[in-house]
């Protein structure tokens, strides 16, 4: 089965269309925090972020949302993850679905 949503790897210029999806995603989301009467954590602005203001901008731009992960550990490269606990990134765009998965 085809997917009719698009991969970042096979746009003309990635990097321009993230940049345009990710800066409208936080214009949209600045005012919705000043909005909020309640004290907000990091954890509930990332969820908030990417659900309501950067998915429908990929949903807009036909662009897979499986493309992005929220709390993912980020690979340490051997010579720096002497002593230091795993890492995670709050919100990471893979490049294509695929990019998701690791090999053993």
């Amino acid at each position: 089965m085809q997917s009719t949503f698009q991969q970042f790897r096979n746009l003309s210029e990635p990097i321009g269309t993230f940049e345009r999806l990710f800066h409208a995603a936080l214009q949209s989301l600045v005012p919705d925090l000043a909005d909020a009467p309640w004290y907000v954590r990091e954890r509930e602005v990332v969820n908030l972020f990417v659900f309501r203001h950067l998915v429908p901008q990929f949903q807009a731009a036909k662009l897979d949302i499986s493309q992005i992960g929220i709390e993912v550990p980020v690979q340490v490269l051997p010579e720096s993850a002497e002593g230091k606990p795993a890492v995670y990134a709050d919100i990471v765009v893979w490049p294509h679905i695929k990019a998701t998965l690791c090999s053993a």
